[in-house]
C-alpha cells in the first residue's frame, strides 16, 4: 500500500497532506485531522541531539545514525530507537520554523508513536522544564471511539532486498499543555522543544516516533518590508491599468 492511501486510512481524506513535508505543504482550511485532534501546524525542523538510534524515510535508511538530521514529517516515516547492543536513549530537538505555536486553551502539542510502548518512556522539555509524556491510543479514525491505525510502514529489508512493508500498525498519541511548562497563556512557544525517548530494555518494543504537530498557532507576522513592496506593486499595477482604461 503506498504511503499517501495509508494516510488517508489513518485519519481520512484530511490527513492526506502529511504525506507532503511540512516544508513544502500548507496548512489546508480546518488543519491536518490526526483522529480526534486537528494540528494546524507540524514540526518541520527535526535533530538528533544526543544518542544513537535510527531513522527512516523518505527512501533514506539510517542505522545507528548519530546525529543525523531529521526533516521529513511524513507519519509513515520515523526516528527510532532499539533495545539491542549499539542503540541508546535518543534526544532530538523538534522545531516549527513555519508555525508560531501558542500556548491555548487544554492540549498545544501531539506527538504521534507508533506500536506498543508498554514499558518505555517519553520525556518533552520546553522552556528549560521537563514533564513525562503519557501516551494513549489514537482515536477518532471513522467514529470518535474507533482506533486508527497505520499501513505501508517500512521497517527492515526482505531477502530479496525490497523493504519489508507492514500494515495495521498501533498508533499513540501524546499531549503536552504549555501552561504545564511554564508558558503563560497566550504566549509564543518559547525555542524549540525537546523529546527523549528512553529505552525500557531488554523485552521491550522499539520506541518509533513519526511527528509532532501543534494545536493551536498564530499567524506569523509579515514583514514591514513586505508590505512597502506590495504597496508599491498595488501602486504600479493601478498606473498601468489606468494608462489601459
Amino acid at each position: 500500500m503506498k504511503p499517501l492511501k495509508a494516510i488517508r486510512r489513518l485519519a481520512g481524506a484530511g490527513l492526506s497532506a502529511l504525506a507532503l513535508t511540512a516544508q513544502a505543504a500548507s496548512v489546508p482550511p480546518g488543519g491536518y485531522v490526526l483522529g480526534n485532534y486537528t494540528l494546524y501546524g507540524l514540526a518541520d525542523s527535526v535533530t538528533s541531539f544526543s544518542g544513537t538510534g535510527m531513522y527512516d524515510g523518505a527512501g533514506y535508511n539510517s542505522p545507528l545514525a548519530n546525529p543525523v538530521p531529521v526533516t521529513d514529517d511524513r507519519a509513515d516515516t520515523f526516528y527510532a530507537t532499539l533495545p539491542y547492543p549499539g542503540y541508546s536513549d535518543v534526544t532530538l530537538g523538534l522545531g516549527f520554523t513555519t508555525t508560531r505555536v501558542v500556548n491555548g486553551p487544554g492540549d498545544d502539542l501531539a506527538f504521534l508513536f507508533t506500536w506498543d510502548q508498554t514499558g518505555n518512556a517519553m520525556d518533552v522539555t520546553v522552556n528549560g522544564i521537563t514533564q513525562p509524556l503519557t501516551l494513549q491510543t489514537l482515536r477518532g479514525c471513522g467514529t470518535p471511539t474507533t482506533q486508527c491505525v497505520l499501513d505501508g510502514m517500512h521497517w527492515g529489508f526482505l531477502p530479496t532486498g525490497l523493504p519489508r512493508i507492514y500494515d495495521n500498525n498501533l498508533l499513540l498519541v501524546g499531549l503536552a499543555d504549555l501552561s504545564d511548562f511554564g508558558v503563560a497563556p497566550g504566549a509564543d512557544l518559547p525555542g524549540d522543544v525537546r523529546l527523549h525517548l528512553h529505552q525500557g530494555g531488554s523485552g521491550t518494543n522499539v520506541v518509533v516516533f513519526n511527528l509532532a504537530g501543534a494545536m493551536h498557532v498564530a499567524p506569523v507576522p509579515v514583514p514591514a518590508a513586505f508590505w512597502l513592496m506590495a504597496s508599491g506593486l498595488g501602486l504600479l499595477g493601478a498606473g498601468a491599468w489606468r494608462r489601459r482604461s
